[in-house]
């Protein structure tokens, strides 16, 4: 998905958020590189454009750098996508299936009750996929492989 979305638009780059990944899901370093990494580049380019993307942990750490991202840093973040989030809270109109249907609508994460998930005004330029088939399945042999969140610039 990376390679065609690129492909598409050019001038983009792809940043991967700095934080230890693992089991304790702690993800507040990556949640705090993200907002440093998007307030620096704001600051030496204003016009700078972004797309947050998200699996497993590294969607909980750009979750929980939304409320974080305002003003200038709201309106820079033009889409947040999300896979496999722990914190996927229910009945939002961002939540999606792998088809791009309902059947996860109304689904929580393993971590939903401890986060107070996708602010309100970020919902309408989120989408938040859950597969409950494969909800702890990473989609490689490596055990780690599911553990990452990126930055899109544009």
């Amino acid at each position: 998905m990376n390679s065609r979305v690129r492909s598409q638009k050019s001038g983009g780059e792809i940043y991967n958020t700095v934080y230890a990944a693992g089991f304790s899901q702690n993800s507040a370093a990556g949640t705090r590189d993200i907002v440093n990494r998007i307030t620096t580049t704001l600051r030496s380019d204003p016009g700078h454009c972004f797309i947050l993307e998200g699996y497993s942990q590294g969607a909980a750490a750009t979750v929980d750098a939304l409320p974080q991202l305002t003003g200038a840093a709201f309106d820079a973040v033009k889409g947040v996508f999300l896979i496999g989030n722990p914190d996927h809270k229910a009945g939002l109109e961002c939540n999606v299936d792998t088809n791009g249907g309902t059947s996860t609508l109304n689904v929580n994460g393993i971590s939903a009750r401890l986060s107070a998930g996708i602010p309100a005004n970020w919902v309408p330029k989120s989408l938040d996929v859950c597969n409950l088939v494969s909800l702890f399945l990473p989609p490689s042999s490596s055990p780690l492989s599911h553990l990452f969140t990126s930055l899109w610039t544009l």
